[in-house]
């Protein structure tokens, strides 16, 4: 008989965290994803990326990369086409999304 093998309690929870973040991340893709077949769908023309690659300055590039996402096609898709996505379809990214005050 093949004695069965545990795992200490530590990479247990080190194991569940990595799981954890890689379903985030496929979770957040599938949100970008959804956000510009929209976009597509609706009419709503996305800008180019190239924008973003000429920006120089370390603290714009911090603040603007990370509120964008560079499609293969040469196009972006930024938090305002979330924003509109979000109140057409009435989905928001889990955590981030636009939620309305009372």
């Amino acid at each position: 008989m093949t004695p069965v093998r545990t795992f200490p309690a530590e990479r247990l929870e080190l194991l569940r965290a990595a799981e954890a973040l890689c379903n985030g991340w496929e979770s957040v893709d599938r949100f970008w994803s959804a956000v510009v077949a929209w976009c597509d769908e609706s009419g709503v023309e996305l800008e180019s990326s190239e924008s973003l690659r000429v920006v120089e300055h370390p603290g714009l590039r911090s603040i603007m990369w990370p509120s964008c996402r560079s499609l293969a096609d040469g196009r972006r898709v930024g938090l305002s086409n979330v924003v509109l996505y979000e109140k057409a379809v009435g989905v928001a990214m889990a955590g981030f999304g636009h939620h309305p005050t009372a």
